[in-house]
Formats: structure tokens, C-alpha cells, sequence
């Protein structure tokens, strides 16, 4: 993959690079002093699943 990464990153699809992680729980409004309780359920690396719970 060359170019621009705009190119082939930022959407979920296939052909394009997909990094990331699926938590337990959402983060959003989550007291801070819990974060270190949150779990990753699934974590995917350059379209690979890399970590699954």
C-alpha cells in the first residue's frame, strides 16, 4: 500500500488497513479512575485479528 493514507485507512472495508480494538465496555462518560478495569475483547492489527477474548 503506497499513497496517501487517507488512501487506506479511516473506513472498515475490505482492501482497506484496519487497526483497532473492541473494549467492554464504552469509554465515553466512563469515570476515569476506571479505565484500568476495562478489558479489550478483540483487537485486529493491518486486517489481521491479532488478540481475541
Amino acid at each position: 500500500m503506497g499513497g496517501c493514507a487517507d488512501d487506506f485507512k479511516g473506513t472498515l472495508a475490505p482492501g482497506r488497513a484496519a487497526d483497532l480494538c473492541v473494549l467492554d465496555r464504552p469509554l465515553v462518560d466512563l469515570d476515569p479512575h476506571e479505565i484500568t478495569q476495562v478489558r479489550v475483547d478483540l483487537a485486529v492489527f493491518d486486517g489481521r485479528v491479532v488478540f481475541e477474548r
